[in-house]
């Protein structure tokens, strides 16, 4: 009775100073299959729930047609997957292998779909019980020459929880003036050991062109203290830097100019106006898996303060494929376009247009969207694009203007002649 005592008034403590945690980790309320349609497959075509047993893996799906609920042999499921990200993690091996990727990423989409059509295209979200794997580098068929990934058809986010995607609200702000912020110390600490990411500024500044308002920190200005007393106030924030999944404490952690952010350190009272983080490092999406919680890594830690979307990546990601990559995604969001949306058609154009060796999914599978798919409403961005051929029309429309007046002068001036 005493145990049970202190457990309640930890939870009453827990729901008081950290609603946002209490409301997505700790509320054991059910969630119907009809509140699950109502709410989520409202702009959403499929929902896909995975829980892990010790014999078996069991698939939910639901759309707004139907829903099915199957069973996969674990060992047979673990087996395939660690062989696929093993795959994709590692570009030296799938280039030597591509035909053994190819088997193994098709192996693993029939696996998972084959016994559940799917429909020809759509926005789908996943909700993995433990580590996630990118969905978008399975391979749905494998005819000739061709391959067809899941990303062309169908557009991939990731949540924690169905409950998360309810109750989460997309992150809000009245102040024009925070709409983009960008972090990229570039240069580290010697004692690291880490690379300095020199195209990080270059990349910050045309991503900052897209918008009307925000600020950017780089070198020294780029420290932790002021990531922490920041980020909150605005509505994207785009993040580039190192990372590490088990650092010196033992938990996940992210390198800015003068020290490290650990995990622990993300704590916010009130919720932050912020939609969406994009966490641009290496294995920003991995971290401590909980029996029955799932992975615990930042873009988790975001989430518990409220932050209702988090793009990170699964492995050791190329630099300069990641700026082009996160350049594109933005170009996209700026249009308007749905996060999970921007990022599909982020990593089509990346696809299109990377050399023969980068078209591989170790070049663009790593980067996931997790959380709530959010678009950035009219008036709150206002591309470079968008000025320039607002400029272009207001000319177009002053010469068409001005040889209307001419010709109606020049009319006229021969209509009050007489010859």
């Amino acid at each position: 009775m005493l145990i049970k005592q202190k457990e309640n008034a930890l939870l009453k403590i827990i729901k008081s100073k950290y609603p946002f945690y209490y409301q997505h980790f700790v509320d054991s309320s059910v969630v119907s299959l009809d509140g699950v349609r109502n709410t989520i497959l409202k702009d959403y075509n499929v929902l896909i729930e995975f829980f892990e047993g010790d014999s078996a893996v069991y698939v939910l799906t639901v759309s707004a047609q139907k829903t099915s609920f199957r069973r996969i042999n674990k060992a047979v499921f673990d087996s395939i997957v660690t062989c696929y990200k093993t795959y994709l993690a590692d570009n030296e091996l799938a280039i030597r292998h591509p035909g053994d990727f190819i088997t193994v990423s098709y192996s693993l989409y029939r696996l998972i779909f084959e016994a559940d059509p799917l429909p020809n295209s759509g926005r789908f979200i996943i909700s993995p019980d433990k580590e996630y794997f990118p969905f978008d580098a399975l391979i749905i068929n494998k005819s000739g020459r061709s391959i067809s990934y899941f990303l062309n058809r169908y557009a991939i986010s990731y949540t924690y929880s169905a409950r998360f995607l309810m109750t989460i609200s997309n992150g809000s702000t009245n102040d024009p003036s925070n709409i983009f912020f960008g972090v990229a110390p570039i240069e580290f600490e010697k004692r690291w050991n880490m690379a300095d990411l020199y195209g990080s500024s270059e990349s910050l500044d045309k991503i900052f062109g897209h918008f009307n308002s925000g600020s950017i920190l780089t070198l020294e200005n780029a420290t932790k203290a002021s990531f922490l007393k920041n980020y909150s106030k605005y509505k994207l924030i785009q993040l580039y830097a190192h990372a590490s999944v088990n650092g010196r404490n033992g938990e996940p952690e992210i390198y800015f100019f003068d020290s490290v952010l650990y995990l622990s350190d993300i704590l916010e009272d009130t919720q932050p106006v912020t939609g969406l983080i994009v966490l641009s490092g290496c294995k920003t999406a991995n971290g401590k898996v909980f029996q029955g919680e799932g992975v615990f890594s930042f873009n988790r830690g975001f989430a518990a303060v409220g932050v209702p979307s988090c793009i990170a990546n699964l492995w050791e990601v190329e630099d300069k494929a990641t700026y082009k990559l996160t350049e594109y995604f933005y170009n996209y969001l700026s249009m308007g376009i749905p996060s999970d949306l921007a990022l599909q058609k982020a990593k089509i154009e990346f696809i299109k247009s990377a050399d023969p060796e980068k078209k591989i999914p170790y070049y663009w599978a790593a980067t996931i969207l997790v959380g709530k798919s959010m678009s950035i409403e009219h008036g709150e961005a206002f591309t470079n694009k968008s000025f320039l051929l607002f400029i272009l029309i207001a000319i177009a429309v002053a010469f068409i203007l001005k040889k209307y007046v001419i010709r109606s002068r020049v009319k006229d001036y021969i209509s009050s002649t007489k010859f």
